[in-house]
């Protein structure tokens, strides 16, 4: 006698295959520390501003915790800056 399982419908595997955990999206994960800093950015303010707005007081929390692309909006932001003070323009940020 064989232990066989009985055969599987094929919508019980379209079921058990949507049921799977999924990672979370970015989207999933944004904080109020994520809106803090993205409205800083917003007003045209870089990392300093970011940092003040969420209050985690240091770079390596705010590249750790916050989205990436808002603090690439913020690099992006300083770099504009710091070039426009070389040339001895005074620049708002892009």
């Amino acid at each position: 006698m064989r232990n066989t399982l009985p055969r599987r419908d094929p919508y019980q595997d379209w079921l058990d295959s949507h049921d799977n955990r999924r990672a979370f999206s970015r989207a999933d994960l944004r904080s109020r520390s994520d809106d803090r800093a993205a409205a800083a950015v917003a007003a045209g303010g870089g990392m300093e501003a970011m940092i003040a707005a969420t209050g985690l007081r240091s770079l390596d929390n705010v590249e750790r915790l916050i989205d990436p692309a808002i603090v690439a909006e913020a690099r992006h932001h300083d770099a504009v800056q710091v070039t426009a003070n070389q040339l001895g323009l005074d620049a708002e940020p892009a």
